[in-house]
């Protein structure tokens, strides 16, 4: 099933002019497709990161199944210990940032079946997460100098 869906998703989208393609962001496209084929979830159901950083109280997180990793950084970029990876107006709530960005790498290191290293510096995707080598390329003296 999810094998023809993914297969109509790729035949759909690979009909379409390349000027149609570049004309469009991934979300409005998958948004056409399933028009009138969805269902509503709560909005606190899979939270904007962002959001879950900013207005933590206001929200239930027991009902939070997923984050939506929207703007930069992500956890997963390096980028994500720098400061200057942030929007200028984030920067009050960078501690909360590295609280969140640290509770997704214990996940991670627990989905990869590796300890968790103790100094934030130390994590780094495992090679195979890792096929261009973001994390074994980046240089954190150059970092916000790369940003630019």
């Amino acid at each position: 099933m999810r094998g023809d869906l993914y297969a109509g998703i790729m035949e759909k989208f690979l009909s379409l002019k390349e000027s149609d393609m570049l004309a469009t962001s991934e979300q409005d496209f998958l948004n056409a497709y399933f028009k009138g084929r969805y269902k509503l979830i709560p909005i606190d159901y899979v939270m904007k990161h962002r959001r879950m950083v900013k207005e933590k109280g206001l929200w239930d997180v027991k009902r939070v199944h997923g984050y939506h990793m929207n703007g930069n950084p992500k956890p997963w970029s390096p980028l994500w210990r720098t400061a200057c990876a942030y929007p200028s107006d984030h920067g009050k709530f960078i501690d909360q940032y590295e609280d969140f960005y640290v509770e997704w790498w214990q996940y991670y290191y627990e989905y990869a079946k590796k300890d968790m290293p103790r100094r934030h510096e130390d994590f780094q995707l495992e090679e195979e997460d890792d096929p261009t080598g973001v994390f074994a390329k980046f240089d954190p003296a150059k970092a916000c100098i790369q940003q630019k």
